[in-house]
């Protein structure tokens, strides 16, 4: 046969790219398909967090639920809390997410909209292990149990920045680290970069404008604005950004990865946290039994313990697990968080500084 023509080879390629689309060869899943009906007596149970270590370590604690309980626990990855946010403001009254891992902000939005079921505390069996800032109530209901904290900062790459010459969250500004310091999209926590700058510049995060002026002055400084938590990772193991402003969990996977990682924690102003929990979200497919036994699963203290070590956070327990590869990364003391009310109703007017007045600067 002789060599296809031009014409005849995109025909060709058509027709296998069509046929490959409709049997969902090249359609790209982070998770086992979302089922919403037990199967063969077997109940099914859809749960959501984040992806990488996050989806890593849930899943490794799953097998054991689910032959406890005869379920399938599907895990279905976020790049973030507000995808899953959006898509069940999508899916009102056809929920396919029965359980979801989220933070304050996002569950103060969804349990606002309606979104959220509350939750018993009376049929939470492990509460009394936990801190007693566990369970997230808005307007006096629970809405979450928190179960661990991720910590927010600097992360160096070693051997590219000399971490010992970064003693204050100001020093970034310096022009000695142009085009190295990589940030997180404005969506991180609500607004976080923009209210962590306004608390290290002014010391109080409700200086928003600060917060905006002096992100501007960093923008020399900048090199990247990522969207996930992979996407931060990537850039501290493959170099393209020595700098990250970002969770301690991206700086314990970059390390378990072989990058030389250390993260700094200036004096100068405390550090920010940000609580996860987990929730239930409202008329979804699964029973409120089997969510209650997923909660009393994902609570038990060996599960959390191990849930955290490989997803790099700090179990909220009283007394906690940290296992020796982590505990550079968490339990830190002087910490602060964010009232999740204050940035919710910001947040808005944020969205528009920063696509007016902070993006276009990152082009120019």
């Amino acid at each position: 046969m002789g060599v296809p023509t031009s014409r005849g080879l995109s025909i060709a390629i058509i027709i296998i790219v069509v046929l490959a689309a409709t049997t969902g060869y090249f359609a790209y899943q982070t998770v086992k398909p979302a089922t919403t009906t037990a199967v063969s007596n077997v109940n099914v149970l859809n749960v959501a967090t984040w992806t990488g270590p996050f989806t890593d370590g849930l899943e490794a604690q799953l097998p054991g639920f689910n032959k406890a309980n005869n379920v399938i626990t599907n895990v279905i990855g976020q790049g973030g809390v507000g995808e899953t946010l959006a898509k069940l403001q999508a899916s009102l009254g056809h929920q396919s997410i029965d359980v979801w891992y989220t933070n304050n902000e996002a569950a103060l939005r969804a349990a606002n909209s309606g979104l959220l079921e509350a939750i018993d505390t009376s049929q939470v069996q492990s509460l009394s292990s936990y801190a007693s800032t566990a369970p997230f109530m808005v307007n006096g209901t629970v809405y979450g149990i928190r179960n661990q904290i991720t910590y927010i900062g600097i992360i160096i790459r070693t051997d590219m920045v000399d971490a010992s010459g970064i003693k204050s969250y100001k020093d970034l500004w310096n022009t000695i680290y142009a085009k190295k310091i990589a940030i997180p999209q404005l969506y991180w926590y609500t607004g976080g970069i923009v209210y962590c700058t306004a608390r290290w510049w002014s010391g109080s995060f409700q200086n928003t404008q600060v917060g905006f002026d002096k992100l501007k002055q960093l923008v020399p400084n900048i090199v990247n604005v990522y969207s996930t938590d992979s996407e931060a990772v990537r850039l501290l193991v493959s170099r393209q950004a020595p700098i990250v402003i970002g969770p301690f969990d991206d700086a314990y996977a970059a390390a378990e990865e072989g990058a030389p990682i250390k993260v700094v924690i200036p004096t100068d102003s405390p550090l920010f946290q940000s609580p996860q929990m987990i929730t239930f979200v409202k008329n979804s497919p699964a029973s409120d039994q089997l969510k209650y036994q997923f909660l009393n699963y994902a609570l038990q203290p060996s599960v959390n313990n191990a849930y955290s070590n490989v997803a790099g956070n700090y179990p909220l327990l009283k007394n906690p697990s940290v296992g020796p590869a982590l505990m550079p990364y968490v339990g830190f003391t002087n910490t602060w968080e964010v009232d999740p009310s204050f940035t919710v109703s910001n947040y808005p007017s944020w969205s528009r500084t920063w696509q007016t007045e902070f993006v276009p600067l990152l082009s120019s």
